[in-house]
């Protein structure tokens, strides 16, 4: 599986700072820097050869699955503990917790954490958060003081890592309180109304704080604002009542695993929730629900208060560009095996040759569903088809398809793909995911493959066509170089000057225009400007061999 999407940008384009101190590397990746110091360890290993990233990437799932495996295990014992006056049958626990662990291992929702190189730091926040978890119940839970300090270290450790791993792990806290209360508050016979009194206190102190910023930082607040948002595209209640659909829409890919995507085009709600009140209804019904399973069925309410507070960040009041990415559902999907898990235990009770048969036939079918989402991420060129089989709507899979096709030489398919990709992106004043900022990359490469493709006169008139339509300086500079080259191209010297004194004036630290003006005064026969203007160009590069060949070939 080739690097891909985001693997570009993470992994390729930031092999300098893999090469640097891990002071670096921290400043430039902050609270995820345990993440990509795997990808830096990756990298002094054996560069940008794929295979060890796949591998260890491999390896993080399959620690994954061995701590949902840890966690399934303890939770079901405790609940079995706070519910069932028998003795405990460990064989029972050990099924349970080996039925949540394998549909968690092969269930293809969880691939895109894998197979997309870049996830790791989805599925490695998820390895630790979990085991923190399991770490953090063993220490509650745990009889003699030696183990209790084993497990609490323990969990100190793997929170840390899961807080320098990705954002998501923040909301470990509100799990562990979710912990204590279904769980270890019931097995320690602890009465809900001592909370009362805390509680209180609590409140009190927290609000104390929230006064004593304000009054002393005024500005905090609006600080917070920024800082917890990643795109200002949208609102928070839009971002907030479009995700619960999108939660929905997780929910039905894990138990209908089928046109699974990389990139959704979803559309964004008003924020008025008007819309969304049958989701909102549903919900809050499996919330009271939850409450009303406590002391009935623990791991019930556990696992579905859990599936929300594990979409806090991502799924929530914190708008992200993307609002729908299959890699989110990761960690949440803990919950949902459990609950699958529960099932064929109650159907193993009932009929124990259909639940074997039955889970066996789920395994193998979603084993299969997984191996032909991997085979489609092996491939570029059938991973884009296949995106934009479900929906052709999709600019960003056009043009990496256009990127496929130009790399492996088949230009003409390229030049269509590239066109689509222009032609699909929104206006600025549209709100689209796809960005408007690459409406004009995409427009670029799109003249550079019909360039390729030797239609040189249908360049020209796209590009004059177009020119006028393009306001913004940063987008019309690489197309006057593209103009510049294509008169180049065309031996029309008098004719090239213009345009890439245009690109070079609207794009002073572009190195191309230079090159091109270099070239078009030395086949004018202006030595002197030429000499001038590669200089100038290796200011900008100093230590490109591509220049100094190019001036080298001209006789400058």
């Amino acid at each position: 599986m080739p690097l891909l999407f985001d693997d570009i940008t993470s992994i390729t384009n930031k092999a300098y700072i893999y090469t640097s101190d891990l002071e670096a590397l921290y400043n430039r990746f902050g609270l995820r820097v345990v993440a990509y110091f795997t990808f830096k360890l990756n990298y002094q290993l054996h560069e940008l050869n794929v295979w060890g990233y796949h591998l260890v990437n491999v390896g993080i799932h399959i620690l994954a699955s061995f701590a949902v495996y840890w966690f399934a295990f303890l939770a079901f014992k405790t609940s079995l503990l706070i519910t069932s006056s028998h003795t405990l049958d460990i064989k029972k626990i050990h099924l349970f917790a080996l039925i949540a662990a394998v549909t968690f291992a092969v269930h293809p929702l969880q691939s895109q954490a894998v197979s997309y190189i870049v996830q790791r730091t989805a599925a490695l926040a998820s390895l630790f958060y979990i085991a923190a978890m399991a770490s953090f119940l063993s220490a509650r839970l745990a009889q003699k003081i030696k183990p209790k300090i084993v497990y609490v270290i323990l969990t100190l450790i793997f929170c840390i890592l899961a807080f320098y791993t990705k954002q998501n792990t923040f909301t470990l806290p509100i799990a562990f309180i979710a912990l204590e209360l279904i769980f270890v508050y019931q097995i320690k016979q602890k009465s809900y109304s001592q909370l009362i009194k805390p509680s209180i206190a609590l409140l009190i102190l927290a609000s104390l704080a929230i006064c004593t910023i304000w009054f002393y930082k005024p500005d905090f607040f609006s600080l917070l604002e920024r800082f917890s948002r990643e795109t200002t595209d949208f609102t928070r209640l839009q971002y907030f009542e479009t995700q619960l659909s999108v939660l929905a829409l997780y929910i039905k890919l894990f138990f209908v695993p089928i046109g699974q995507q990389v990139e959704y085009i979803y559309p964004i709600e008003d924020g008025n929730l008007l819309n969304s009140l049958g989701y909102i209804i549903a919900y809050l019904g499996l919330f009271i629900f939850s409450l009303t399973q406590i002391k009935k069925a623990p791991l019930i309410a556990f696992s579905l208060i859990f599936y929300f507070v594990a979409h806090l960040i991502e799924s929530a009041l914190i708008p992200i560009s993307d609002l729908v990415f299959e890699h989110r559902t990761y960690l949440p999907n803990l919950a949902l095996c459990m609950l699958v898990a529960l099932c064929f235990l109650y159907l193993f009770d009932a009929n124990k040759n259909a639940a074997i048969v039955g889970f066996c036939l789920i395994v193998l079918t979603l084993s299969f569903l997984t191996y032909q989402r991997n085979n489609e991420w092996r491939n570029p060129e059938l991973l884009y088809k296949a995106e934009l089989a479900i929906n052709f709507d999709k600019p960003r899979m056009h043009h990496m398809l256009g990127e496929y096709y130009r790399d492996t030489g088949e230009h003409e398919k390229s030049v269509t793909s590239f066109k689509n990709a222009y032609d699909l992106v929104g206006n600025k004043s549209e709100l689209d995911n796809q960005g408007f900022a690459y409406k004009f990359a995409y427009f670029n490469n799109y003249i550079a493959s019909l360039r390729r493709t030797r239609q040189l006169d249908k360049v020209i008139e796209v590009i004059l066509t177009t020119l006028p339509t393009i306001k913004e300086n940063k987008y019309r500079a690489p197309i006057y170089s593209n103009l510049g080259f294509i008169y180049l191209d065309k031996n029309q010297y008098d004719k090239c000057e213009e345009p890439l004194f245009m690109a070079k004036s609207l794009g002073p630290n572009m190195v191309e225009p230079l090159i091109g003006l270099g070239i078009c005064f030395a086949m004018n026969g202006d030595k002197w400007v030429a000499q001038k203007m590669f200089y100038q160009a290796l200011q900008l590069e100093p230590e490109s061999k591509r220049i100094m060949a190019l001036g080298k070939e001209l006789g400058l």
